[in-house]
């Protein structure tokens, strides 16, 4: 894996260019990115004719002409959009699941180089933060089913992303988030782990347990509390750094795409990973916004080259900032929209941060889109665009995995839909717990 040490060892270099300097940097493999799809992926034969002059150069001025990439066309034309031949050196390939913040599952494949990429900005992740690799790095995170149970979890030596090539050979620790937040407690009362990383959410429901329960993790002395995946609010912050005495660490990453955002060593804002995947933030108009403007999250991931995802939007919205104080030229973001899970509720209080695998999904229900509600103490109900025939989906399975996921006495309904309405501010949810604050 020298191609791995190669490119960590590069990241440490490019993040102090010039922001101007990054963007000509990134033209080199973003080019080659676009020659091969061209070349081998028949989805982009058409779409990126325009953008070469006569004699095989990329016009840049034609970028914004490729028409953006949705998750409707990756449903829809999957096979169209995999490389018939896939250069040597980018490894082999492996098949990747993703609702994102959208419910619409979708499948694509990644590379070996890609998670090499991928794998280079987690240890940049860790390395910002002064996470040393031979601690005990805890997660608590949506696993399958009967992954990672409580009360033991599982445990292995060398953090996850390559860490045993990149020194990080400290325990790592893993705890299914289905666990109930007074269980999660007590493992991590009993693993003592040095750093933890989870779902914000997951987060803010362990710091509001601990509001009523101070002494609940006596003698843990927690150096680091990282996040992924959805929003970190003000409120969330302010309620860990109550509890747990600590700055959440955030990162802003798609299954599909990698590692998009990481929050800055020295703010709250987060650098845009440019070395890895060319991101754009457009307006209603999809031209480019100017600092302090909102727009759609738009990313091309650099190095897959077994599905390219050239103009994906994510249907993320963020903020645009100006360049960082703290030196580096990685564009700036000061906010991220989108991406929030609502916690459901047990019979027994205990709040769950859910997450229900898009495998099983597909496996049982193949929908083109879905959404989980958690309507009554112990009512469910699964909103779904249909993307087969009914007789052609497994409900009964899919009631049982819920019910094993959450609880055996939940009822379970289904509801087909058009379409699954989105929520104010343009947003779709994956999860929506509709109960009253004090059910």
């Amino acid at each position: 894996m020298n191609a791995l040490r190669q490119f960590v060892e590069l990241l440490e270099q490019t993040q102090w260019m010039s922001t101007k300097t990054l963007a000509d940097y990134q033209r080199k493999p973003l080019g080659k990115l676009l020659r091969h799809a061209y070349e081998t992926v028949p989805f982009y034969r058409d779409r990126l004719a325009g953008i070469f002059r006569d004699d095989g150069s990329i016009n840049w001025d034609r970028w914004r002409d490729i028409p953006l990439l949705t998750r409707s066309d990756i449903q829809d034309q999957a096979a169209d959009l995999v490389s018939t031949e896939l250069p040597k050196n980018h490894g082999t390939t492996h098949d990747a699941q993703s609702s994102g913040t959208t419910g619409a599952p979708i499948s694509v494949k990644l590379t070996t180089m890609h998670e090499i990429a991928r794998g280079a900005v987690c240890a940049r992740y860790f390395d910002w933060h002064g996470l040393a690799g031979n601690r005990v790095l805890a997660t608590i995170r949506p696993l399958g089913v009967d992954e990672a149970r409580y009360p033991q979890g599982d445990r292995r030596e060398g953090w996850p992303e390559f860490g045993d090539l990149l020194g990080k050979s400290g325990m790592f620790l893993r705890l299914n988030s289905n666990t109930p937040i007074p269980d999660q407690i007590e493992w991590i009362a009993r693993s003592k782990p040095h750093y933890l990383y989870t779902l914000a959410s997951n987060a803010g429901a362990l710091a509001s347990y601990l509001d009523t329960n101070p002494d609940a993790l006596m003698g843990v002395s927690l150096r680091g509390l990282m996040s992924y995946a959805e929003i970190v609010s003000d409120e969330i912050r302010a309620r860990c750094r109550k509890a747990f005495g600590l700055e959440i660490i955030d990162c802003y990453s798609a299954r599909e795409a990698g590692y998009i955002a990481l929050q800055c060593p020295d703010h709250m804002s987060y650098h845009l990973q440019s070395e890895t995947i060319k991101t754009e933030i457009l307006d209603i108009q999809s031209q480019p916004c100017n600092f302090g403007e909102t727009g759609r999250v738009v990313v091309t991931p650099l190095y897959n080259y077994a599905m390219p995802l050239i103009r994906y939007e994510i249907r993320d919205h963020a903020t645009i900032g100006v360049p960082c104080s703290c030196g580096r030229g990685l564009p700036v973001l000061t906010r991220i929209a989108g991406r929030t899970r609502n916690l459901f509720r047990l019979p027994n209080g205990a709040l769950i941060a859910p997450d229900f695998k898009t495998t099983t999904f597909l496996t049982h229900l193949a929908p083109r889109q879905w959404q989980i509600a958690q309507t009554g103490p112990l009512q469910i109900e699964v909103r779904l665009v249909p993307g087969v025939a009914v007789d052609e989906m497994d409900f009964d399975g899919m009631t049982a995995y819920i019910r094993k996921l959450l609880h055996p006495d939940f009822a379970v309904s289904y509801r087909l839909l058009d379409s699954i309405p989105i929520r104010p501010g343009g947003k779709h949810e994956d999860y929506l717990c509709e109960l009253p604050d004090d059910s």
